[in-house]
């Protein structure tokens, strides 16, 4: 990526360049598909602004773009689901010749969740390739007790409590 982001469309798949991502909405926000009303009040230099600016783009299904100097992308977005953002993020990433070993860092801002891998991992798990059995052992992993931990004692053992007599 020759400049510092993109807002890509999670319903068209289209993207736009842009330096900065709070200035870009302001500048053009019919192109967002934001109203100028809504951005009219708003300025980018400030911080606050900055941040409500880019959530309106977000919030109109967007998927906010930037990539750094060693090569990993991360997007944020707010509204669809992973797996739709996920397919955007790869579909353009493709595009523009991004490699599998590129490290991807996606967030979904509304549920706070996120996903960082390879771009060829994502690909995977949006694909259903991440079999059951890999979950199973996973889920078998968090279940099993640490190589060397101490079992509980008698003392900590949960004890029958006494029954009280009237």
């Amino acid at each position: 990526m020759k400049s510092e982001g993109y807002w890509v469309s999670l319903r068209t798949g289209r993207w736009i360049e842009v330096r900065d991502h709070a200035m870009a909405v302001k500048a053009e926000p019919r192109r967002l598909g934001l109203t100028p009303s809504e951005v009219q009040d708003l300025s980018p230099l400030l911080p606050r602004d900055h941040d409500r600016l880019r959530l309106l783009a977000m919030r109109s299904s967007w998927l906010r773009v930037r990539s750094s100097t060693q090569g990993e992308v991360s997007a944020e977005f707010w509204c669809g689901t992973m797996t739709r953002a996920a397919r955007a993020l790869a579909s353009f990433l493709h595009e523009l010749g991004f490699g599998e070993l590129t490290w991807v860092t996606l967030k979904n801002l509304k549920r706070r969740a996120g996903l960082e891998s390879p771009l060829r991992r994502l690909l995977d798990t949006i694909s259903g390739a991440v079999t059951f059995e890999v979950v199973a052992a996973y889920k078998r992993k968090l279940a099993a007790p640490a190589a060397g931990a101490p079992r509980p004692s008698a003392r900590c053992r949960r004890r029958p409590r006494p029954v009280r007599r009237r």
